[in-house]
């Protein structure tokens, strides 16, 4: 999984490009983890170039969400697919998380 980051005045955009599963979310984590424990703290995933998420990368969020939440930070999610929204939907997570059509819109929100 190749993930892309970028930065918009103090918020930072995180988005993975691929499949968000077993194989990949132990490395997703880390990556993320060290940007929160690097000072982010305001983050966006950007949901548009991700394929697929299983129960492994909702963990993950879950975690995350956790960690910044010590710091006092905040999470967003952006610009899921039709299926990924599904599954956010099945699961309940939709409730858990302030999610966006799109990055743009994830950012007026911050």
């Amino acid at each position: 999984m190749e993930i892309v980051n970028h930065q918009v005045n103090d918020i930072l955009i995180v988005a993975p490009q691929g499949n968000l599963d077993f194989n990949s979310a132990t490395s997703f984590q880390e990556k993320v983890t060290g940007v929160i424990e690097g000072g982010a703290h305001k983050i966006v995933i950007d949901f548009s170039g991700l394929a697929f998420i299983s129960s492994a990368g909702l963990r993950v969020l879950i975690v995350l969400t956790k960690l910044l939440q010590q710091k006092k930070g905040t999470l967003a999610l952006s610009s899921m697919n039709e299926q990924i929204f599904e599954v956010f939907s099945i699961s309940g997570f939709n409730k858990l998380f302030s999610i966006y059509a799109s990055e743009e819109e994830a950012l007026k929100n911050f």
